[in-house]
């Protein structure tokens, strides 16, 4: 007897598709009235400091992070509130990286999913909002407030499926793609890297850069992933389990160079210079490659970091924001963390001891040529001098 039963589930697969689609081109449309619930205030205090009062939370600027997947409440400053809505909603913030946007979503899960994205100045002018049956998973939002990136979650009981939606400056919808999960910009916003699978799961690699009139697709390997991208979003880098290498992109999709991995070697932590002339990895626990980035010479290697006769072992490495200098991370153990502070080449400049247990990798910024500020959640917990 023939069956006619999968010919109905492409058919019922294909209208829940076309319903979403129509959703998303119309119901993330902006709206002009704002939510009456949330409430933003932005102050400025007697220390000259940026403060921002959501829903009776005050945050300083520095403490509310450039991608908006972090709760709210699971801030430094709001983690001692006791909140009933934590059971049934959620709310996140980001904003961007001068300081002058701030993107704010609140979801409430009851019956259904209901969301708000609003996207403010810094002085509090609400510049448009959304509204969404989605549940929203990251935004974030370019410094000069033109682009709106967030990407949105579908689910029933058997299906799950994921939208990068951008908007413009009145929150008009610009693009809407189907199957990316995840985006990667640079510190600005302006460029956008994703990753999604095209009809036969073969993986791509895109880019959006609206102010440019760039917009493109490319597939290069069955397991392509992207694993880092540089502040100026000009280069990403994007690696091969099954080929065993690496490959620096350029905002054009081209490859400049190659690096094939050795047995020993993962695709491990990478990261860009501030105008992405250099690269730097970490294969594996204190081992430590530099390249030039325009053409892939190793420019520093070593399996064994010596500084001042210590053997150290750096679980992370990254770029100082804004320099060339190159921290190498160890944490030691007992919540403490040392950080080295060494030139492209190696040469070794300070050091410094963080007596914390913080759980995330600190952000670090070049402030003047003689100093270097280390965050924590937003949090400036010290500053290291680079003067002898």
């Amino acid at each position: 007897m023939k069956t006619t039963y999968p010919k109905l589930l492409v058919l019922c697969s294909s209208i829940l598709t076309c319903l979403i689609l129509l959703h998303c081109s119309k119901s993330l449309s902006a709206s002009s009235k704002a939510d009456r619930t949330d409430t933003l205030k932005v102050q400025n205090n007697y220390a000259s400091k940026d403060i921002v009062t959501i829903n009776g939370i005050t945050l300083n600027f520095d403490e509310i992070p450039f991608n908006g997947s972090s709760n709210i409440y699971q801030l430094p400053v709001a983690k001692s509130l006791k909140s009933a809505a934590l059971e049934n909603e959620s709310r996140l913030l980001a904003r961007s990286f001068n300081k002058q946007y701030i993107a704010f979503s609140r979801t409430t899960y009851t019956d259904s999913v209901n969301t708000t994205l609003m996207v403010y100045s810094k002085s509090g002018t609400l510049q448009w909002e959304v509204k969404s049956p989605l549940r929203i998973v990251n935004f974030r939002v370019s410094e000069d407030g033109n682009y709106t990136y967030a990407v949105w979650q579908h689910y029933t009981d058997t299906l799950e499926t994921y939208y990068l939606t951008s908007y413009g400056k009145k929150g008009k919808v610009i693009d809407n793609i189907k199957g990316v999960e995840k985006f990667y910009t640079g510190k600005y916003a302006d460029k956008v890297y994703y990753q999604r699978k095209d009809v036969n799961g073969n993986p791509l690699i895109g880019f959006l850069n609206y102010s440019g009139n760039q917009k493109w697709e490319k597939s290069y390997f069955p397991d392509t992933k992207i694993s880092s991208v540089s502040n100026n979003g000009n280069n990403s880098i994007i690696v091969s389990s099954f080929q065993k290498l690496f490959s620096s992109v350029d905002s054009k999709g081209r490859i400049i160079w190659e690096h094939k991995v050795s047995k020993t070697e993962s695709l491990g932590f990478f990261s860009f210079s501030k105008d992405s002339k250099y690269l730097s990895w970490l294969p594996e626990i204190g081992k430590i490659k530099v390249f030039n980035n325009k053409n892939g010479n190793i420019i520093f290697q070593t399996d064994r970091m010596i500084i001042n006769n210590e053997l150290i072992d750096p679980s992370s490495i990254k770029f100082v924001e804004g320099s060339d200098i190159i921290a190498l991370i160890d944490f030691i153990g007992g919540g403490a963390i040392k950080i080295f502070f060494v030139t492209v080449e190696g040469k070794y400049l300070t050091q410094t001891l963080i007596d914390h247990n913080y759980l995330n990798t600190p952000f670090l910024n070049q402030e003047d040529d003689s100093s270097i500020a280390i965050y924590f959640d937003g949090v400036k917990v010290k500053t290291v001098s680079l003067l002898k």
